[in-house]
């Protein structure tokens, strides 16, 4: 009988030392480091802007053989697979808006002739500064996007532990959001949505695909 009260109490013993060691483990464990700053992964993305400029007269009217030009340039353009465009009035004087209004009218029309839909098609407005020459300046936009680091984390961090150092912290996130956006340029600098123009889209399909 002494015996086995003895073997219970070694037992007992032997149950709250387990326990124990059991809870200093799991505050050892999720304990975060003193100073320590998680990994954070960032959006990085870069815009650059290659311009070029065509001359109008004062009172904007664009000429055929600028127009070749300018068709010229958005074919090799989406070629290269550019699928964003700008494009700004330049002027030495007040631009009146019925002057504004046609030369956009006519800019927009050769950039939807050539597949570039509304919602990849910046609009800039007018710059006005003495010694200009008046005319449109088309900027083509291609990005640089630098996707985070998915390689294997540096440590290991378990299944359920949320308040070890995490490395690499929102990797995922950011790799995800990367592959949804379909359009780059809103990885630099969200915009508002246009809305469908479905009759754009349908043509600039075509004229991408060779379409009749």
């Amino acid at each position: 009988m002494l015996k086995k009260k003895a073997i219970n109490r070694k037992l007992s013993w032997i149950t709250l030392l387990s326990a124990l060691i059991f809870v200093c483990g799991c505050d050892k464990q999720m304990k975060i480091e003193d100073g320590y700053v998680h990994e954070v992964a960032e959006m990085q993305a870069e815009e650059f802007c290659e311009p070029h400029f065509f001359p109008t007269n004062d009172a904007f009217d664009i000429s055929k053989d600028t127009c070749a030009r300018i068709e010229r340039l958005l074919k090799d353009a989406k070629v290269s697979d550019v699928e964003n465009l700008e494009f700004m009035i330049i002027s030495n004087h007040p631009v009146p808006v019925g002057y504004q209004e046609k030369i956009k009218k006519i800019i927009l029309y050769i950039m939807y002739k050539n597949g570039f839909i509304p919602s990849r098609i910046t609009d800039k407005g007018v710059c006005v500064y003495e010694g200009a020459k008046t005319g449109i300046r088309i900027g083509i936009l291609q990005y640089n996007l630098k996707e985070p680091d998915c390689s294997a984390w540096s440590e290991y961090i378990g299944d359920t532990d949320t308040n070890k150092n995490l490395p690499k912290h929102g990797v995922s996130r950011v790799y995800n959001l990367q592959q949804m956006i379909a359009n780059k340029a809103d990885l630099v600098s969200p915009r508002i949505y246009k809305g469908v123009i479905a009759s754009t889209a349908v043509s600039g399909m075509e004229n991408s695909s060779g379409g009749d």
